[in-house]
Formats: structure tokens, C-alpha cells, sequence
């Protein structure tokens, strides 16, 4: 059974050319998403050999006409795109913000190295480099302490952050974003006290790391 993320009524891209598919009212109790509802449409089953299109407003989705059977018949392939986040991003620091004025009263995003492909369906861009690192470190809780050094993972790295003034708004437009944990997990290290005694220490350990949008802080120098 075909689901759709979309709102009842959307349209949604259909291998079949003679069939209209779209957003039904009706839930998937297994997924919580709407089902799609496809009716049929009189149509030409055939096609011009070697012929490609895409359905409208689905760049990811291409028709080719298969020349090899009488008579040709589409063929549909699907593009899958790589895992993207906009956040991960480094801003274009060549480029100008791109503001509309149709839009002053919105967030309007900064211009960055986001690239859309040449079917105008997956996006990409320069990734910012923020990373986990390790290190080894000895743990001490009042006079207590690891023997053996422990490795401690944590994020470092930079992300994208940028400063520019726009004319359409007058003012200057800040875009900030940190290097910080994605997920972690809870470990134990078990440490060893002057008198002898052992007591178990809880710790935070990092486990992926991501940019995340944060606020900007505005910093002003003081004159002397």
C-alpha cells in the first residue's frame, strides 16, 4: 500500500500514465500517514523512443521511453538523494545575501555553497567540519581517581556563521550556528579512592556531532 506525507488532496507522481494519484483521507494505521487513492485516466499507453520527462513539480522522478518494446512504453526511474542538512552547511562568504522585498518581514535565509543538481532535485553543499574527537584522560572526583585513563570523545570543529549588511533591509544580518553533540550515551568508569574504597562515576560520552543553529551574541569592543 502506497503512503503520502502530503495534506488529502495533493497530487502524487504516478508510475502509471494512465492513472491520477493522489492524497486520500484515509490513514495507514501502521505508518500514521494518508494512503494514496489512484484512478484511471484515458491516455496513450505509447510514447516517442528515446523520449525523457519529469511530472510536474517532481524533479526526482523521470520517464523514459523504452524504444526496445513494440510499441515504446515509459519506464519510470526514481533519483534517491543523499542525507542533506542545511545546517551542516558553510556559508558563501563571496556571495550576497539574496533578499526579496516581498519578503522583509520574514527570516529570509542567507545565500550559501548550496548547489541544486542539474535535474533540479537533490541539493548539496559544502559541509562545515565539525567532528567527534577523543582523547585520553585521567577522571578525579575529590580524592578519588581512574588508574587507567579513560577515552573521552567530544565535538570540535567550525560551522557556518556569517555577517552582512542588506541593503533591503537596512541592517546587518547575522547567521550563527555551533559545533555540539547530535546523540550521546550514559558510561560508567569505576574509580579508586585514596583509603582504598571504589565508587562507580557516571559520564556523558558523545557519540555523533552536528551543527546546530544557535543565537548570535552580539559583541561590542570597548573604547579606551
Amino acid at each position: 500500500m502506497r503512503v503520502c506525507s502530503h495534506q488529502p488532496g495533493s497530487t502524487v507522481p504516478s508510475s502509471d500514465l494512465c492513472k491520477d494519484c493522489s492524497c486520500s483521507s484515509n490513514m495507514d494505521a501502521q505508518t500514521g500517514l494518508y494512503t494514496v487513492i489512484c484512478t484511471p485516466k484515458h491516455c496513450n499507453t505509447t510514447c516517442n523512443a528515446n523520449e525523457t520527462w519529469s511530472p510536474p513539480g517532481d524533479k526526482c522522478v523521470e520517464y523514459t521511453c523504452d524504444s526496445s518494446t513494440s510499441p515504446p512504453t515509459t519506464v519510470e526511474s526514481q533519483t534517491t538523494c543523499p542525507e542533506y542538512n542545511p545546517d551542516d552547511c558553510v556559508p558563501d562568504s563571496t556571495r550576497a545575501p539574496m533578499f526579496n522585498t516581498s519578503t522583509l518581514n520574514n527570516s529570509a535565509p542567507i545565500q550559501g555553497t548550496e548547489v541544486t543538481d542539474a535535474k533540479g532535485c537533490c541539493k548539496t553543499c559544502q559541509r562545515s567540519v565539525c567532528e567527534k574527537k577523543t582523547e585520553e584522560t585521567t577522571i578525579e572526583v575529590g580524592n578519588c581517581k581512574n588508574l587507567q585513563p579513560v577515552q573521552i570523545s567530544y565535538c570540535a570543529g567550525s560551522c557556518g556563521s556569517s555577517s552582512k549588511y542588506s541593503f533591503a533591509l537596512n541592517k546587518t544580518m547575522h547567521h550563527c550556528s555551533c559545533c555540539k553533540e547530535a546523540t550521546t550515551s550514559e558510561k560508567e568508569v569505576t574509580l579508586t579512592c585514596a583509603d582504598g574504597s571504589t565508587r562507580v562515576q557516571r559520564y556523558t560520552s558523545v557519540e555523533t556531532c552536528g551543527c546546530e543553529k544557535s543565537v548570535c551574541v552580539k559583541y561590542s569592543r570597548r573604547r579606551r
